[in-house]
């Protein structure tokens, strides 16, 4: 049985997937080390343009990490220093991990499918399975982040610049971002929205939330199917405005 303590990731694998070359995947790789001891969260940024494998660059731009239960997790972000690196480069990788702490250890090797997860189908088992897979995936919180950093990045005057956002968790990365036309409408509304109308970051979150919640009947479409589930639990969070994406280890 595969579990969270033994999890090794071929670095070749990640450069297969999403990792651009050695310097990003083994970058990844030790993020993937730290998230199995963690408490809390942890971001980083890797910087594409800032050299070569031989000369690697991750920057720490996460402080004043606080946990007590995963629903309370906090990482505050220096965002004078990431708007710093936004100046200065078109192109950033901006990766943070969801703690293994934050989801449910698998005792039954048989039920588990060989995943660090619960598929057994009494209650408390379909529970733990649904929060595994809710923080498999970014929160609305993660979502909002990602748009508000996306403006920034877009008023810097990055034309041609990528800036891509990914949850590091258990079973692969999640990659998230805006749609063409999900920009479009962020810089026409923006995120605070007008006198008693709700901002369109908070448009964005309510619809996240509500595609979470239907986590129960896509266990039903893929029985004992963990990574089907979580792929098409990425497509039920992507809209015309966001687009979800994960890739299992």
């Amino acid at each position: 049985m595969t579990n969270l303590s033994n999890l090794v990731v071929d670095p070749s694998r990640l450069e297969e997937t999403m990792a651009e070359n050695d310097c990003e995947s083994e970058g990844t790789q030790r993020m993937l080390e730290l998230m199995r001891n963690s408490k809390f969260e942890v971001m980083r940024v890797y910087l594409p343009d800032a050299g070569s494998s031989d000369n690697c660059e991750w920057v720490d731009i996460g402080h004043a990490q606080y946990a007590n239960r995963a629903e309370e997790a906090i990482v505050k972000v220096d965002r004078e220093y990431l708007s710093h690196l936004m100046a200065k480069h078109s192109r950033l990788h901006i990766y943070h991990f969801h703690p293994s702490a934050y989801f449910t250890k698998c005792t039954d090797k048989i039920t588990c499918g060989g995943l660090p997860v619960p598929t057994t189908p009494d209650k408390t088992s379909e529970d733990a399975l649904i929060s595994n897979l809710r923080y498999s995936m970014p929160s609305p919180n993660d979502i909002a982040f990602m748009m508000d950093i996306s403006r920034q990045f877009d008023q810097h005057g990055h034309v041609r610049g990528i800036m891509r956002h990914r949850v590091i968790t258990p079973y692969g990365i999640a990659d998230y971002s805006l749609t063409k036309q999900g920009m479009e409408r962020l810089k026409d509304l923006g995120m605070e929205g007008e006198k008693g109308r709700f901002g369109f970051d908070t448009y964005i979150k309510v619809r996240i939330s509500y595609a979470l919640l239907e986590i129960g009947e896509i266990i039903k479409s893929n029985p004992h199917d963990i990574l089907g589930t979580l792929k098409e639990l990425a497509g039920k969070l992507s809209n015309e405005y966001v687009i979800v994406t994960y890739t299992p280890f």
